[in-house]
């Protein structure tokens, strides 16, 4: 599978067949069509708790939130967090809904 192109104004979603659930302490992510699933960090949770209350945003937007929460600098964040996207969407775990004008 060739790799999933997402810029920071890429918005993306969590697919609606994906669960999160606590295993032994661990969040997992597991999309119930595909059996797919990502053990997640605690910064990966922090990015699916954003997108469950905020619904969809854009790559952008999630590096801001990941960077405040986490205090890293912009280039580390946005480099970090769109390979965490796009491993998510590979996955189908989550799925690009549309580009912020």
């Amino acid at each position: 599978m060739s790799p999933v192109a997402v810029d920071v104004l890429s918005k993306v979603e969590v697919n609606p067949g994906v669960l999160l659930g606590d295993v032994e302490g661990e969040t997992i992510a597991l999309n119930m069509e595909t059996e797919s699933y990502l053990h997640l960090n605690s910064s990966g949770s922090f990015i699916f708790g954003c997108l469950n209350r905020e619904g969809a945003m854009s790559v952008g937007k999630l590096c801001e939130a990941v960077g405040q929460e986490y205090a890293v600098d912009e280039e580390t964040c946005r480099n970090e967090t769109g390979e965490f996207v796009r491993r998510c969407l590979e996955l189908g775990l989550l799925r690009v809904c549309d580009v912020e004008p």
